[in-house]
């Protein structure tokens, strides 16, 4: 499973796609729901939202990926060149895994 840089395709911040690639050979289960955190020293914090996500239950099938409309803008304002991170709960056989991908805003 991965959640890699070269996934999050943005031409704004309301219109990024973040693409959960399902490289294992088990299907799993992801929802809507994201989180932003920003790189604060050496420690990354999450930025403050008031989302409320649907819950849904997307199954990624093994050797297939699901694409995620985003809104980065619902979690405030970005700081050009700043470290931020992507982060999205993905479970395989009702265990909970965390896939994260880091970008900056230019």
């Amino acid at each position: 499973m991965s959640l890699a840089n070269s996934s999050i395709e943005a031409t704004s911040l309301e219109n990024t796609i973040i693409i959960v690639t399902n490289d294992s050979m088990y299907d799993i289960t992801v929802g809507d729901e994201y989180w932003i955190s920003k790189l604060n020293g050496e420690q990354w914090e999450d930025m403050p939202t008031n989302i409320v996500w649907n819950d849904l239950g997307i199954q990624i099938r093994a050797g297939s990926y699901h694409e995620f409309n985003c809104n980065l803008n619902l979690f405030g304002n970005f700081d050009e060149d700043e470290k931020y991170r992507i982060t999205k709960k993905v479970y395989v056989n009702q265990k909970e895994y965390t896939l994260y991908a880091d970008f900056t805003v230019n």
